[in-house]
């Protein structure tokens, strides 16, 4: 059984034609930085990852990484792992590892 398609699309900038275009032709989606939302309360959800241990989100990101990128080698898999959960005890911003992380620009 498929992933469930969504029934929606939203939109996040002008539906110009180029813009549009990307969209089929490169499997490309816009995602604006949190400085650029009208609400400074987008980026702070309402829910906190601190009454997660470090093995439970390392068994999460595992599981999400063999799910959503297989190709990931074992290797390269846990070094991405370690960058999230040093990032998470630093309580830096995860859309900074994006540069290493290739689940967050794939999705």
């Amino acid at each position: 059984m498929g992933k469930k398609k969504s029934t929606k699309l939203y939109r996040y900038r002008s539906m110009n034609s180029e813009n549009l275009s990307r969209i089929f032709t490169h499997c490309e989606l816009y995602f604006a930085k949190p400085k650029e939302f009208n609400d400074p309360f987008d980026c702070q959800p309402p829910f906190s990852i601190n009454n997660y241990s470090e093995n439970d989100l390392r068994e999460h990101f595992e599981n999400a990484y063999k799910s959503e990128c297989p190709e990931i080698c074992d290797a390269k898999r846990k070094a991405i792992i370690e960058k999230r959960i040093e990032a998470i005890s630093n309580n830096k911003y995860l859309f900074k590892l994006e540069i290493i992380d290739p689940f967050i620009k794939r999705y």
